[in-house]
């Protein structure tokens, strides 16, 4: 595994659906600006040391945006996404292209809202249809699983980036989501616990000692 995709996957644990802070009024729904989701997500990603950018491509049809990760001596792009303008006016391809970057952006990191479904600005009202993005995909090399039943939810290699993915997944012991987590993954964190650094043994245990008072 490159170490780009290493870094990208212990970013990607920190990270959360966004607020959907805006509603479209046609179809009374709520979304995330981009401006907001760039917001939410470049520091996190900035702060593993990835660089992100989006490129845009020739399209005679509307507006073309590519996602690139740039990080620790390589580059990943998540590829194209083209949506085509309602209008041929500038009105209708700078609405395609916020709409192209939002999208481009959601899909590459993985973060959206629950409803994200504003797209009328770009698209007829029956290419409304938006997939929520897909959970954090599994590291096959890792040894340390979050689970919720049998379903991995990310693998990790090493116990101090295990840790940051329990606090993104296990933050509210009270919640019968985290605690279905916790107790499908706990004997995964107790042998991450067993061979972690003291620092972040302490945290393990810690985090064990609160679910297991909550239980």
């Amino acid at each position: 595994m490159s170490e780009l995709i290493k870094h990208l996957l212990v970013a990607q644990t920190c990270m959360n659906h966004a607020a959907a802070t805006a509603k479209n009024p046609h179809f009374k729904s709520k979304y995330v600006p981009f401006e907001e989701l760039m917001d939410y997500v470049k520091p996190i990603l900035n702060d593993h040391g990835i660089y992100i950018q989006q490129v845009s491509h020739e399209t005679e049809i509307g507006a073309c945006v590519e996602t690139v990760f740039h990080g620790h001596g390589e580059s990943i792009s998540t590829g194209p996404v083209t949506i085509r303008a309602d209008k041929s006016t500038a009105q209708g391809y700078g609405s395609a292209l916020t709409y192209a970057r939002r999208y481009s952006l959601s899909m590459a990191t993985g973060v959206g809202a629950d409803k994200d479904d504003d797209a009328n600005a770009a698209t007829t009202a029956s290419q409304q249809r938006v997939t929520k993005p897909a959970k954090v995909p599994a590291n096959a090399e890792g040894k340390f699983c979050l689970k919720k039943g049998d379903a991995v939810i990310v693998r990790h290699e090493h116990p101090d980036e295990f840790l940051s993915a329990c606090r993104a997944h296990l933050r509210e012991p009270s919640d019968d989501g985290c605690l279905s987590i916790y107790h499908s993954s706990k004997s995964d964190i107790q042998r991450a616990a067993s061979e972690a650094c003291p620092e972040t043994k302490g945290s393990l245990e810690k985090l064990i000692s609160i679910y297991e008072g909550s239980a």
